[in-house]
């Protein structure tokens, strides 16, 4: 009885050891959602449902491509069952042809702390250059020393889950005209009309960033993409329409003359 009595008491504390590890989250399990974002969305988190998207913590698909010398954004969901707030340690661009891992030059406040149930966007402010060379990468996110989530993304290189291969090139641009305020809400007091041609016939799209401000100039590029080797005949216009992001007018001078370019095509405003 004695011997049965003392087995007894040993299963039960190496239950009661082993009960707290059984309730512990993996670290694998504390990103819901990862989503990869080319910058251009400026101030304000891109628009869209990706935050009712359960990715998991290391989505297969390349998500995103981009050139040399662009930006991206992170938009992540930290799981409700977490406990804790979280704290990244760093995050790397990983080349998944060559091996070599470089740090990614991130704000502070991108690291963290974040807490559980939320939805947070990386690199609001302090958008993340993505490696000038041209290849498949992932971008690993670390807590300590462990790999916690990844995105993959490729650089210069067609996706070849993708399909059939796009290639790209400038939009021809017709109309390009600058709306200035009062708007609503009161940020949107300088707004770009741009009209420009998209082709017919060879499954193409378009799409648009603002790269920069220099001197009274600020320069935007609206790029097209189809099917590599197929005749695109016919052009159709598209229209799109959007806001200059607050950071790129904090130096212009109300009432002052500014210029808009768009592809080349030059047009002119009155800061308000």
């Amino acid at each position: 009885m004695k011997k049965l009595i003392a087995l007894c008491a040993v299963v039960l504390m190496v239950l009661v050891l082993l009960a707290p590890v059984g309730c512990q989250q993996k670290t694998s399990d504390i990103i819901q959602n990862i989503t990869i974002f080319k910058w251009g969305f400026g101030d304000f988190v891109p628009p869209g449902g990706w935050t009712f998207q359960t990715t998991g913590p290391h989505p297969t698909e390349v998500k995103e491509l981009f050139d040399p010398g662009d930006k991206m954004n992170l938009g992540l969901v930290i799981d409700r069952q977490t406990k804790n707030d979280i704290t990244f340690s760093r995050f790397t661009f990983y080349n998944r042809q060559t091996g070599a891992e470089q740090e990614v030059v991130a704000a502070p406040k991108d690291y963290g702390p974040f807490e559980p149930d939320g939805e947070y966007f990386l690199g609001y402010k302090n958008p993340w250059r993505v490696p000038d060379e041209d290849g498949e990468y992932e971008l690993r996110l670390y807590m300590g020393d462990e790999l916690v989530a990844s995105a993959l993304f490729n650089v210069g290189i067609w996706p070849v889950s993708w399909g059939p291969e796009m290639i790209k090139r400038p939009a021809p641009i017709y109309e390009v005209r600058v709306i200035t305020g009062p708007q609503e809400p009161p940020w949107l007091d300088v707004v770009v009309y741009i009209k420009g041609g998209l082709p017919q016939g060879c499954e193409a799209s378009y799409g648009w960033s603002v790269k920069q401000a220099i001197d009274d100039t600020i320069y935007i590029e609206v790029t097209i993409r189809h099917l590599k080797d197929v005749p695109c005949e016919d052009y159709v216009y598209f229209e799109e329409t959007f806001n200059l992001r607050p950071s790129l007018l904090k130096n212009f001078t109300p009432g002052e003359t500014y210029k808009v370019d768009v592809n080349g095509n030059i047009t002119t405003f009155i800061m308000p």
